[in-house]
């Protein structure tokens, strides 16, 4: 078993850890990053929407700018490792343990500090992952697989969501000709801007309190029912908003319990650090409000400057 021993484990290869190492580099440090997935950029390798609110990027898609991103980390001698499985956290006196697997590799880490940085996931019903795994031209869960140019004059889009992300969508599905119909459980939460648009459209109904369920596919068309009603679509778009990664960790770190609330965000000080000693979150996972793009990278450059401070203690 390898074993290795450095001063800041960043958990989460998102915008926001990238941030932090990048900062704690810049500072002298040598951070070790562990992700989950087989790239990086969390979330942003999956939007393919352009995104016309990050200062310094008109006209970039989120994937654009995850690429920039991902240029300046390279520029760096950044320890970043993929597809890493945590298998256990142990907090110790002055620091932690965390050991994972990499290619069939056991490692484990020493570290005197523990960012968490794993971000957040689409929310989404067991029965729709399982569907959308088994009939995945069928059922797209998330903004990251709708690709507006799949579609075709004449579908009909069942769109289950009641947030700006739905509507928006339905919106720009609409203006191509698509019939969509959105679905919210109960009523719609979207700003009034997008309501209005939706509601002025022909090709777009909205359906509120409605309850879903009973899915099945026959010759490529979708069969649900909604408040006891046979709907049919030709593609069932998921967007019931976003949870928080942290089910993983709280399965092999118990501990943590007390550094997260009921809603399973990390709650966080003004520092970012966690109701834990050494303990920092950053980006989506926090409970820090309006999560978005520009304050996950200043939530991680902030908590690598109080890092560094608490490491010199000069954290106040």
């Amino acid at each position: 078993m390898r074993k290795l021993k450095i001063s800041v484990l960043i958990i989460g290869a998102g915008p926001a850890g990238l941030s932090c190492a990048l900062w704690l580099v810049n500072q002298g440090y040598k951070p070790v990053v562990l992700e989950r997935a087989s790239h990086l950029c969390g979330m942003l390798r999956f939007n393919h929407h352009e995104n016309d609110w990050l200062l310094g990027f008109p006209g970039y898609t989120g994937q654009a700018i995850g690429a920039k991103f991902l240029e300046h980390i390279q520029s760096k001698n950044l320890d970043i490792i993929t597809s890493a499985l945590l298998t256990s956290i142990t907090q110790r006196e002055h620091g932690f343990l965390v050991s994972f697997t990499e290619s069939g590799r056991q490692i484990q880490i020493e570290s005197d500090y523990l960012v968490i940085a794993s971000g957040m996931r689409p929310r989404t019903p067991v029965e729709l992952i399982k569907l959308s795994t088994q009939y995945p031209q069928n059922f797209l869960v998330g903004a990251g697989e709708l690709y507006l140019d799949d579609f075709k004059v004449g579908q009909r889009v069942a769109l289950l969501g009641g947030g700006d992300n739905a509507f928006e969508n339905a919106f720009h599905l609409a203006l191509r000709g698509v019939f969509v119909d959105i679905y919210c459980r109960a009523e719609a939460r979207a700003r009034d801007e997008w309501q209005a648009r939706c509601k002025e459209n022909p090709n777009i109904s909205i359906h509120l309190h409605a309850n879903i369920g009973q899915f099945s596919v026959s010759e490529k068309e979708v069969n649900f029912v909604e408040n006891g009603e046979l709907r049919l679509a030709d593609v069932v778009v998921v967007m019931y908003g976003y949870e928080p990664n942290t089910d993983a960790l709280r399965k092999i770190s118990p501990w943590l319990d007390t550094a997260i609330n009921e809603k399973g965000f990390i709650k966080v000080n003004v520092y970012q650090q966690a109701p834990i000693e050494r303990v920092y979150a950053i980006g989506d996972v926090t409970d820090r409000p309006l999560p978005c793009l520009p304050s996950a990278i200043g939530q991680g450059s902030l908590a690598a400057k109080a890092i560094v401070l608490d490491a010199e203690g000069m954290l106040q």
